[in-house]
């Protein structure tokens, strides 16, 4: 199917699937043991096969074209399915609904044949969301932490959405819909001082371009915050925290001005490491998570206990001159 670059792949566990990408298209790839063709066989070794293409159609309206490439994917799981997520070159990001449907071939045998339903019950016209000024380098979703988006991209910027998930009832069923809200965007620059630092829209005026970020990687969620690593073409890998309500953490918090349920993005400035020789960071992965909840600190003036929350974990760095590991640890309070 692919006759290029595959810049992504990921897989999707509710539906069992695997998703590439490659210029304008994704393809879709699913294992023989749901194969629309032949009954699930425990004499056949799993292998996986191409079943459908998604593609990027040309419309002026929504601003895209068939050179709109796509670059990065992400998924987010919901009750009738998975949306699959995709940001391009131009700014944007495409969302599709995919979700499986079941068929019996006889109902006394024991295994069901599973087809694939790529009708797509988003129309992906109608749910691309303009997000960056210039290429679209990669999507995370967080489900724990209040089902948010972020994305980064060239133009340094750092955006966090809410994920609405709308449910209509018919006949035919339950149908699900998503749209994605802005809550915060942050841009990544260097000070006078050439420190790191992240400013809101408002406050980015600085003569000094932005950093491109072309990585990113989740280290840590739970229902009140999430921890992200960034990683930027000029060789600096920098950790931000996103919370809605404040945290006592060494942090510069950006927010913003009269918005119900703000989404806070905060640089750990205790957390910026720049890499001898200023590499390209291209992928980050984060691995052996752990956190240490709940430990009582000495009693504030307040004469009341405070929590500290704590995240140690190892960051892969992949770079244009190799590979480098970083541990971090990041602590929290709670009063």
């Amino acid at each position: 199917p692919h006759t290029g670059r595959v810049k992504d792949v990921i897989y999707d566990h509710t539906n069992d699937l695997i998703y590439s990408i490659g210029c304008n298209c994704i393809e879709i790839w699913s294992n023989n043991k749901y194969n629309q063709y032949e009954p699930k066989r425990r004499d056949v070794q799993s292998t996986w096969g191409h079943v459908h293409k998604l593609t990027i159609d040309s419309c002026k309206e929504q601003g895209s074209t068939l050179s709109s490439d796509l670059l990065c994917l992400s998924t987010y799981h919901i009750e009738q399915g998975t949306i699959l997520f995709a940001g391009g070159v131009d700014g944007r990001i495409h969302s599709w609904n995919i979700h499986r449907s079941k068929r019996m071939t006889d109902s006394k045998n024991e295994d069901s044949i599973k087809t694939l339903d790529f009708k797509p019950s988003i129309n992906p016209m109608n749910n691309i969301v303009a997000a960056h000024d210039g290429r679209v380098n990669k999507i995370i979703v967080c489900q724990k932490f209040n089902n948010t988006l972020f994305s980064i991209g060239h133009d340094g910027a750092i955006i966090g959405f809410n994920i609405e998930i709308t449910k209509t009832v018919s006949e035919k069923g339950v149908k699900e819909s998503i749209q994605l809200n802005n809550r915060n965007v942050v841009y990544a620059t260097t000070s006078k001082d050439g420190l790191l630092e992240l400013c809101s829209a408002v406050d980015n005026t600085s003569t000094v371009p932005n950093l491109r970020l072309l990585a990113t990687c989740l280290i840590y969620e739970d229902t009140e915050r999430a921890i992200l690593a960034v990683g930027t073409s000029s060789g600096h890998v920098f950790l931000v925290e996103t919370n809605r309500q404040n945290h006592t953490v060494d942090s510069k918090n950006i927010d913003i001005d009269n918005v119900c349920d703000c989404l806070n993005i905060l640089l750990l400035n205790d957390f910026v490491l720049s890499l001898r020789g200023n590499p390209t960071v291209h992928c980050l992965s984060c691995i052996n998570v752990t956190k240490n909840h709940e430990k009582t600190l000495e009693r504030n003036e307040r004469g009341i206990s405070n929590k500290k929350k704590t995240v140690r974990a190892k960051l892969a760095i992949g770079h244009s001159d190799g590979v480098t590991f970083w541990d971090v640890n990041i602590t929290s309070r709670k009063d």
